[in-house]
């Protein structure tokens, strides 16, 4: 791997709290608890698992909402998603990591470092990708006659999406203003 890929992969895995100490070792660094953990390549995707967490308890939580067509239903169900996702990543898979003693990550990256470290045709894409779902959900949503569920729902849809949309479009102005 070359060394600007290595550089890249890195910024990528900042943004999940994953460093690289002074011997090249993996080190997740948990910030709640301000704690380092040595882990290795395998452990990354229970890692992202965990950082995606409160995206996964939201889906659920309307998946269960619309199916159901009870508010409490979709917030309860989504709320132990996320209890059960914090109690699994705190309680059982940080215990079986070793703890990295005396590592302070050296650097804060987060999804605007690691989206800048991307291609600009990966951009373009993603832009286009989020601007779309943005329009069509949010035109589908009062176009289409929807129970609230389903309104709500297409225009939370189209919200993400012109938020990523707009993050995107920072990302691209700050790649001109450096001259990336």
């Amino acid at each position: 791997m070359r060394y600007q890929d290595k550089d890249k992969l890195d910024v990528q895995y900042r943004r999940l709290n994953i460093y690289r100490n002074k011997k090249s070792r993996l080190i997740y660094y948990f910030k709640q608890s301000k704690k380092a953990y040595k882990i290795d390549q395998s452990d990354i995707r229970f890692i992202q698992l965990y950082y995606y967490r409160l995206q996964f308890s939201l889906l659920i939580m309307l998946l269960s909402f619309v199916a159901s067509q009870l508010a409490w239903v979709g917030l309860l169900t989504g709320l132990l998603v996320l209890g059960i996702f914090e109690f699994w990543f705190r309680y059982v898979y940080l215990k079986k990591l070793e703890v990295a003693q005396g590592f302070q990550p050296y650097d804060k990256s987060g999804y605007i470092q690691s989206t800048m470290a991307e291609p600009k045709k990966v951009i373009h894409i993603k832009m286009f990708a989020f601007g779309s779902i943005a329009v069509f959900s949010t035109i589908s949503a009062f176009l289409g006659e929807y129970s609230p569920a389903y309104f709500y729902g297409m225009l939370a849809i189209g919200a993400f999406g012109f938020v990523q949309f707009i993050l995107l479009i920072y990302v691209k102005w700050l790649q001109k203003k450096e001259g990336i």
